[in-house]
């Protein structure tokens, strides 16, 4: 599946998309991407946020910039380790 693009995002070889989301075991750990672009790591919500440069970052690595969701989602899997990911509240000031 090289090259399908979803919601805007091209992603790369050995993900299903039969959902219309995306949908991979990366290191042990389930990742799927909806179709909306929202991303989930072993069900739980990653929160990304797009870049103006259409790049994308997420809480977890947010001083880096992932080029596709799959790969923010990836990014933060090799962050966690085997950590687990948590829902946290937002900090705003």
């Amino acid at each position: 599946m090289a090259g399908l693009a979803t919601a805007g995002v091209l992603t790369g070889a050995g993900l299903s998309g039969a959902s219309g989301g995306l949908d991979e075991t990366y290191r042990g750990r389930s990742i799927h991407v909806t179709a909306a672009g929202n991303v989930y790591i072993d069900g739980m919500p990653l929160h990304v946020m797009r870049n103006a440069d259409d790049s994308y970052c997420s809480v977890i690595d947010h001083h880096e910039k992932f080029p596709t969701l799959i790969d923010t989602a990836r990014a933060a899997v090799d962050s966690l380790g085997g950590a687990e990911l948590e829902l946290v509240g937002h900090h705003h000031a």
